[in-house]
């Protein structure tokens, strides 16, 4: 009986970590002119004028997470946190996305 009261615990205490570090992630879309950030049926528009930075940190010391900072709040907050696309990478290296996203943030848009 008191095996299976740690187990269970150990199993809510794990779930609550992985919401944790996973809860705040979106789904990224990137076109010509915008970023569109979704969160289920919740849309947001955003250019890439509002970008403040971007950055990227890692789970696990394998899996990257990126940082967008906006300069502006959003509905998603100031902050929009995404998992890109797997690209095979040494570790501790900068994924694809991050470089894209800086050099589409200094680019004016052409409407």
């Amino acid at each position: 009986m008191e095996g299976k009261i740690i187990v269970s615990i150990f199993w809510i205490l794990g779930a609550f970590l992985l919401w944790l570090l996973f809860s705040d992630l979106r789904t990224v879309e990137i076109d010509e002119n915008f970023l569109h950030v979704k969160n289920g049926k919740v849309v947001a528009t955003i250019p890439f004028s509002r970008i403040g930075g971007v950055e990227q940190e890692w789970i696990l010391f394998k899996y990257p997470i990126i940082v967008v900072k906006l300069k502006t709040v959003t509905r998603f907050g100031s902050e929009i946190r995404f998992t890109p696309h797997y690209v095979f990478m040494l570790l501790y290296r900068q994924h694809p996305v991050v470089n894209e996203l800086r050099r589409l943030a200094k680019t004016p848009v052409n409407y």
